[in-house]
């Protein structure tokens, strides 16, 4: 068994590239309403490999999760408790704070994407998404940390552990 697997391993790529499957090309599907009630279907061409898509998804993933995180605090809900809740233990306002930080840097990443792709050379943007971005994120979840220390709830164990014990001399 395990010697067939290795094998299909082997030939799927080979296979693959010689009979290319007509999902595999690099389109999508239009649906268009008709008179009869129902929809024509016809194939439009997408390509994922384009250049314009590779320097607008960070972009778009960017207003997606800041629209996120926006529209459910504006609704009440704020995603974050729900994703760091088991390891952030914060107030009610500590938490849509936080939520509003990192859904605005959400859309200052996005913005920013836009300028430096638009302004300078594809290499420079390739180095400022791959060096750039990640040392931002960490420097912004850096300066939330005072917010996080002065809305974190104590746990009662933790100040328990705070006190001296009456058999410590003091």
């Amino acid at each position: 068994l395990m010697i067939l697997g290795s094998v299909g391993w082997i030939m799927t790529p080979a296979l693959i590239a010689e009979y290319p499957s007509p999902m595999m090309t690099p389109q999508t599907f239009h649906f268009t309403p008709n008179d009869q009630n129902g929809y024509d279907v016809t194939r439009v061409p997408f390509y994922f490999d384009d250049d314009l898509f590779i320097k607008l998804k960070p972009t778009i993933v960017n207003i997606l999760f800041g629209s996120g995180l926006l529209v459910a605090l504006a609704m009440g809900r704020p995603l974050l408790p729900l994703l760091l809740d088991s390891v952030l233990q914060l107030e009610e306002e500590g938490w849509r704070k936080l939520t509003l930080r990192w859904g605005l840097f959400f859309y200052l990443l996005a913005g920013l994407n836009e300028i430096v792709w638009r302004s300078f050379s594809t290499d420079f943007w390739v180095s400022f998404k791959a060096f750039g971005i990640m040392p931002l994120t960490m420097v912004f979840a850096l300066s939330q940390v005072p917010l996080i220390l002065k809305y974190e709830i104590k746990s009662p164990e933790a100040s328990e552990d705070d006190k001296p014990s009456p058999s410590d001399p003091a």
